[in-house]
């Protein structure tokens, strides 16, 4: 919950800041029962959805290699993996996608497994980027995991998840209505977050008449 609250606030705090150059977006992979068979045996691939304006540049960065001794998420370990990163639409159409680069250095990588894209979109609307462990197809992307794929760490230690940061430069054009899973539980775009504090803040005024 409080990862979750979390991410909530960052995303309040894009909202709050529109002229921001760059977004950052943390969270992990790890095992889980993707296909319902009663075994977290798939391995999740993180989906996450926005909505850009014709004539978009973005660059995508990843940092997924924490044996520098950058701990991503605060959890006390350091992780490391093979970092896969594809671009597709909306509807699941393959955009583009990369394994290794060695672009990736401006946000404090260094390892190229901290794969990036640098993309130009045509036109506006909806697409999906999509990060996990080594090469996956796009229905793979699209369904967020690998059935009977198990996490390995590159750090030589037995951890069942992997940290990453996505930082998504914005080149030109905007990009807006970002929303991924964070542990199982959707985390809505700054609009929804809005509806859902104002909300809370009008049952919060309805107790206190009750009383």
């Amino acid at each position: 919950m409080k990862k979750l609250i979390s991410c909530l606030l960052a995303l309040s705090a894009l909202a709050a800041a529109p002229a921001a150059r760059a977004i950052t977006l943390s969270g992990e992979i790890r095992n889980v029962d993707g296909d319902n068979d009663g075994f977290a045996d798939d391995l999740r691939i993180q989906r996450i959805n926005f909505d850009v304006t014709a004539g978009t540049s973005l660059f995508f960065d990843m940092l997924v290699w924490e044996s520098t001794g950058v701990d991503l998420n605060g959890d006390g370990e350091l992780t490391g993996y093979d970092n896969y990163l594809m671009l597709l639409t909306s509807g699941g159409a393959f955009l583009t996608a990369n394994d290794d680069s060695g672009a990736t250095f401006g946000d404090g990588s260094v390892h190229h497994y901290d794969s990036t894209i640098n993309y130009t979109f045509g036109t506006a609307g909806t697409y999906v980027i999509t990060l996990g462990q080594l090469a996956y197809s796009s229905a793979e992307a699209m369904q967020g995991y690998q059935a009977n794929r198990a996490y390995y760490d590159y750090n030589g230690q037995n951890l069942d998840h992997g940290d990453w940061r996505l930082t998504i430069n914005v080149n030109s054009g905007s990009i807006s209505n970002i929303s991924y899973q964070v542990d199982n539980a959707a985390v809505p775009d700054t609009a929804t977050v809005g509806a859902l504090l104002g909300a809370a803040l009008l049952g919060l005024v309805a107790c206190k008449r009750r009383r």
